[in-house]
């Protein structure tokens, strides 16, 4: 799913995303992974899911880019990539 804009955080720079995610195999894996995520600034909401090996975020794309929140993931061990669009 391509990255949208939302109105939560700010109408120009509130970014919704989907980022494929390899390497969660259980709620604690999603536990970790969320946990990771949530430090970096300017996130207003984290949902991982072992399930659809995804990473749900809505982050302020002014303050940090989706290549951050991706290179943390990865930092963590798991296996993220850039969404489309």
């Amino acid at each position: 799913m391509k990255a949208k804009q939302l109105g939560i955080l700010s109408a120009l720079t509130a970014i919704q995303a989907k980022i494929p995610v390899k390497g969660m195999s259980c709620f604690t894996c999603e536990i970790a992974a969320q946990s990771v995520i949530k430090k970096l600034p300017s996130l207003s909401r984290v949902k991982a899911s072992a399930k659809e090996g995804t990473v749900w975020v809505s982050y302020d794309s002014a303050k940090i880019s989706v290549d951050e929140i991706v290179a943390a993931i990865n930092q963590a061990g798991y296996k993220a990539e850039k969404p489309d669009g």
